[in-house]
């Protein structure tokens, strides 16, 4: 239902482990995850940070452009469920995030006749 998207850029490995832990411990499972990550390869956490979004089994991209727009649309591009979510990596969701997002989308196409 979902692909939540992910840009990175020097987050702090235990910023984006916050992040990423709170997406795996949503309430609601239908959703795929792509982490966009522009952080040049020479800085001293990208090995620790790639490895993160490996442990989570979560889609990883360098960036192939500038900027968190460019990134958020290359994330995007990846994707094929019908509905995104956008997330900085130095972000965090509670757990039932998506499943209201879920539950809204629902209410909302059942009463307008929408999707």
């Amino acid at each position: 239902m979902f692909d939540v998207v992910i840009p990175i850029y020097k987050i702090a490995p235990d910023l984006l482990n916050r992040c990423l832990e709170s997406i795996n411990n949503q309430d609601f499972f239908d959703y795929e995850v792509f982490v966009i990550d522009g952080t040049p390869l020479d800085w001293e956490h990208t090995v620790e940070c790639q490895n993160l979004v490996a442990h989570y089994n979560f889609n990883y991209a360098r960036q192939t452009g500038t900027g968190v727009s460019q990134a958020r649309n290359q994330g995007v591009s990846m994707g094929t469920n019908p509905y995104i979510a956008f997330l900085d990596g130095d972000d965090w969701w509670y757990s039932e995030h998506l499943y209201e997002l879920s539950f809204l989308i629902d209410r909302h196409s059942v009463h307008n006749n929408y999707v």
